[in-house]
């Protein structure tokens, strides 16, 4: 009943508008028209009339119409999902070394490393100024 009456409106809001009335009764020219479907069959469909008994000519019309307009689409969704992704904002020592050492390298080509190997040699420096000044 609910799609039915669903055709109907849909049929009733055609024939409302007079450019669109004639283009309808135009493609259905010998089977139906506006005038098939009744004002008191538009009425009953708005208020959801459950009394009212459409005749078999009317029944049939708006089965055409629905076939040649109305399409079934079905959707398939999978699995619907999402993830959730957390950033944690306190950062450790580690992290801290190493995004640290990554720009430091990436930008200027120093590592941690070549810093420990130039104290390295200036140690070795220091300490062989040291000893010749003995």
């Amino acid at each position: 009943r609910k799609d039915f009456c669903f055709v109907v409106n849909k049929i009733a809001s055609i024939c409302e508008d007079p450019f669109r009335k004639i283009v309808f009764e135009r493609k259905y020219l010998r089977k139906f028209s506006c005038s098939t479907f009744s004002g008191n069959l538009i009425d009953a469909c708005k208020t959801l009339d459950h009394e009212y008994n459409p005749s078999v000519d009317v029944e049939k019309a708006a089965v055409q119409y629905a076939r040649d307009n109305l399409a079934l689409v079905k959707v398939f969704l999978r699995d619907p999902f999402f993830t959730q992704i957390a950033r944690d904002k306190r950062i450790g020592i580690s992290q801290f070394l190493g995004n640290a050492g990554g720009l430091m390298g990436l930008t200027t080509g120093f590592s941690i490393v070549s810093g420990v190997e130039i104290l390295y040699h200036l140690a070795l420096t220091m300490t062989k100024m040291c000893i010749r000044n003995k």
